[in-house]
């Protein structure tokens, strides 16, 4: 069944405009246009009035609005219906995570899940939270491993549940000054050559706020997008950084770098464990729920 066009068609009738459908159903304006008009063309009759920006049902349009709803229901039903026989006959989970958790934590997360439970199967998706949660919603993910600055704002879709909190730590080679150190003072950050990640990332933000907060003067040496590549600058002495600390967790124990904890820093990713709050998950689901709680609240 192609349900593009017709959730196309739907969805434009409903919000009456072509722009706020597209956005909902993260496409363009153009792709959004195609779709009606290929369904247009298929019935051989216009669905929509259009007058400026404004777009509103032909008669025909109105005639074809709830049969559609229900064709489209009837697929999502008999998708659900699938999809759940088949996920339970395959003991199949689908983990979802945001970047760092899906990098750093997940790993180690799966592999005692698959030593205490070798009949499940699992596939693991990286994504932004917003993704994520997006994907939970719409029956593509069934758990989560999310880390941010605090709960999910959309909080009565979803239950969650705080893990851990990973502080940010300095980051350094074994050949840095300061490598001694148990913890520092924010003033000794002053003049360090600090690796850090794009503008856009929302770490980076935080961290430069909250050294601005503490009057402390820092260089830009590099930006780089990626998390093992600073970690390998910093080796090579080639500048600082402040990370998260399960990021170079395995570093630390390794003796290949330094974390060193900031007084009065206090930045730090909160990690949840989440799922939708209004759909049923599967048995594997919940068993790799329990085993995440039991690796952080036994």
């Amino acid at each position: 069944m192609d349900t593009v066009k017709l959730r196309a068609f739907c969805t434009v009738a409903r919000l009456q405009s072509i722009s706020k459908a597209a956005e909902k159903l993260s496409y363009t304006q153009p792709a959004i246009s195609t779709q009606i008009r290929a369904l247009e063309n298929e019935y051989g009759v216009e669905l929509f009035n259009r007058n400026g920006n404004r777009i509103d049902l032909t008669e025909a349009g109105h005639q074809l609005l709830p049969m559609a709803q229900k064709l489209l229901g009837l697929f999502e039903e008999s998708r659900e219906t699938v999809k759940k026989v088949t996920e339970e006959e395959k003991h199949f989970i689908r983990i979802g995570a945001s970047a760092m958790p899906g990098v750093y934590i997940l790993p180690e997360l799966v592999a005692k899940f698959a030593q205490d439970f070798p009949q499940y199967s699992v596939s693991i998706s990286i994504a932004s939270a917003f993704q994520l949660e997006r994907m939970m919603m719409d029956n593509e993910v069934d758990v989560g491993i999310i880390g941010r600055s605090g709960p999910t704002p959309n909080e009565k879709h979803f239950i969650e549940a705080e893990l851990f909190d990973d502080p940010l730590v300095f980051v350094i080679s074994n050949n840095h000054p300061l490598v001694e150190s148990h913890a520092i003072e924010p003033r000794q950050l002053t003049g360090e050559k600090l690796i850090l990640p794009p503008s856009r990332i929302l770490t980076r933000v935080a961290v430069e706020e909250r050294l601005l907060e503490l009057g402390v003067g820092y260089q830009l040496h590099l930006e780089i997008s990626s998390s093992e590549a600073i970690k390998r600058l910093i080796m090579n002495d080639l500048g600082v950084s402040i990370m998260c600390e399960s990021v170079v967790k395995t570093e630390v124990r390794s003796g290949l770098l330094r974390a060193i904890h900031v007084n009065g820093l206090n930045l730090w990713r909160k990690i949840y464990v989440s799922y939708p709050a209004n759909k049923g998950i599967t048995f594997a689901a919940h068993e790799f729920v329990d085993s995440v709680f039991r690796a952080y609240h036994s």
